[in-house]
């Protein structure tokens, strides 16, 4: 995978989280995985292993959650071997930004499982 794909995957993800959930199937591997650093109760992030499932999981997440707005911060990293990293802030009614980290590993040009943390302040990218 190109350093561009890569990069291009790391802002359709960012987009997805914004909710344009039509983007699951271009993006994500059909047995994505994603764990969270946090704890997740509801929904359950464990019962997702497809696409489809992610969908419904960013659009419960977001209807419970208000309108949230998510954007790439600084430059994702890119390895040879399959993965892009970067870092991303959050938007939320009546909070403080928070920013987070993904790790993601990729598969035959999609984003196959990402390791996702969220932190309580926001980073200065």
């Amino acid at each position: 995978m190109t350093r561009q794909a890569a990069l291009d995957l790391a802002t359709k993800w960012t987009a997805m989280w914004n909710g344009d959930l039509a983007l699951v199937d271009e993006i994500l591997a059909p047995d994505f995985r994603i764990e969270f650093g946090a704890v997740v109760a509801d929904p359950d992030p464990t019962l997702i292993t497809t696409p489809a499932d992610m969908a419904a999981f960013v659009r419960t997440w977001r209807s419970r959650r208000g309108d949230l707005d998510f954007a790439l911060q600084g430059t994702p990293l890119v390895d040879e071997d399959g993965g892009v990293a970067f870092t991303w802030s959050v938007d939320l009614p009546g909070m403080q930004r928070r920013s987070g980290i993904d790790l993601c590993q990729l598969s035959d040009g999609k984003i196959a499982r990402v390791w996702s943390v969220t932190g309580e302040h926001a980073f200065d990218v």
